[in-house]
């Protein structure tokens, strides 16, 4: 396996985060926001929230709370935006949902949207490197659409 269970959960979340962020600040602007305001809304426990800012470098201010500018910028480099904005997506796929999930075709549908032209892997891990990363949110949209839908 290229990722360990437990970076593929800290994947997970940190892309639960990302999208918090863009419909909270779809709301209007934002300058701060706490791990209880993420952890609320996404219904997980705070510290949890706080630890995977921390592994993606980022502290908090006491009572303040994260410069919310500064969380979606970490996270866009930790899920592979970088500031050329090209993307890298990875697609991981628990055991018991490969038989449903493949992730060679959800990673060329994320890649797809990103302006990529490929991908590959394994039916439990797989990934592409696209041009287009300010559009990362459309690719993670549709990957989630094709999971609900159960299309991959």
């Amino acid at each position: 396996r290229l990722l360990p269970r437990l970076a593929r959960r800290l994947l997970e979340r940190l892309m639960r985060y990302s999208r918090f962020l863009a419909d909270l600040t779809a709301e209007g602007p934002v300058e701060t926001v706490t791990s209880g305001q993420i952890a609320e809304v996404l219904e997980i426990d705070p510290t949890q929230v706080r630890k995977d800012l921390g592994a993606i470098g980022l502290q908090g201010m006491g009572r303040v709370g994260f410069d919310a500018c500064a969380v979606c910028r970490a996270i866009r480099v930790g899920l592979g935006v970088g500031d050329e904005g090209k993307a890298g997506l990875i697609v991981g796929v628990t055991d018991d949902l490969t038989s449903t999930n493949n992730a060679v075709e959800l990673v060329r549908g994320g890649a797809e949207i990103l302006g990529g032209k490929g991908g590959g892997g394994r039916p439990d891990l797989a990934q592409a490197g696209a041009p287009e990363g300010a559009r990362a949110d459309d690719a993670i949209e549709a990957i989630a659409a094709k999971i609900t839908a159960g299309q991959a």
